[in-house]
């Protein structure tokens, strides 16, 4: 009996040590936490904050995937009546002598658009596409590959939330370029923004929009696209309509891709344009 009331003691001897040991520590540990700062020694109860909820910006989404072909899915473009033109004859790429470049033509097509993990431009290049379409009709030697190196560098090419190009960026980078910065870029916004693209268009320069958009192939297929450069090349009258001219990079065969918009059509494309010009 003796030797278990031994054992007991010493055992709850040893409870006591660790029980003070740990205090000591304990104690140490909050003056050393004290004097550092005060703050980490109050242990306030855990707020979780509502966070706002903030939409995606698609404005710059130029995939080719949000090819809705025959499928007007895009709620601005629900209201608008079809009102294609009967005479679709000689409705192709180049109008007004812009030339055409395909994002998907070889040898570019396959390549990365962007750093390692971006997609093709194929997939996504319409933007570099487009704006090498328009330096190509003021003479100046340029294919996809070199806008696109231009909107990498800058950072205007995104790889997450959608992908795109941010255009406010790329046009900022091309209007500091040494050699494409000869060229004037600006922007036609405004609540008469429709009509100074219009003139601008009658005049024979062509200009570039991106965001939504919605036209019809040669074909009278009618397409939209959640996001999208494109080149508008001209206005040209038909079957008592004024219709605008396009350069769709994303389809290499005009009976597929846009080719014209209508004037109501022109008109609900919502984002601004962008003049390149000497």
């Amino acid at each position: 009996i003796s030797g278990s009331t031994s054992e007991g003691k010493q055992a709850a001897q040893k409870r006591i040590m660790g029980s003070v040991i740990g205090v000591v520590i304990v104690s140490t540990s909050y003056i050393l936490l004290f004097t550092i700062n005060p703050e980490l020694v109050q242990f306030r109860n855990l707020k979780i904050q509502y966070v706002k909820r903030i939409e995606l910006d698609t404005k710059y989404n130029d995939s080719v995937q949000q090819d809705y072909t025959n499928s007007p899915s895009i709620g601005i473009f629900d209201a608008i009546p079809p009102k294609p033109i009967n005479n679709t004859s000689g409705l192709n790429y180049g109008f007004n002598n812009v030339p055409y470049y395909g994002q998907g033509q070889s040898p570019w097509g396959a390549m990365t658009y962007g750093m390692s993990g971006c997609s093709t431009y194929q997939s996504g290049g319409c933007s570099p596409t487009s704006f090498a379409m328009v330096y190509r009709f003021y003479k100046f030697n340029v294919d996809p590959r070199i806008m696109g190196e231009i909107a990498t560098q800058s950072g205007a090419r995104k790889c997450s939330g959608g992908g795109g190009t941010n255009g406010a960026q790329f046009v900022k980078a091309l209007q500091n370029h040494p050699d494409l910065g000869k060229l004037t870029l600006e922007w036609i916004k405004g609540a008469d923004k429709y009509d100074k693209a219009l003139e601008i268009l009658k005049s024979g320069n062509p200009l570039i929009q991106s965001g939504p958009q919605i036209g019809y192939t040669n074909t009278n297929k009618l397409n939209t696209h959640g996001g999208h450069f494109i080149v508008l090349t001209g206005v040209e009258e038909r079957d008592g309509q004024t219709i605008i001219r396009i350069n769709d990079s994303g389809k290499q065969n005009p009976s597929e891709g846009m080719v014209y918009k209508t004037m109501e059509q022109f008109k609900a494309a919502p984002y601004d344009f962008i003049y390149i010009h000497p």
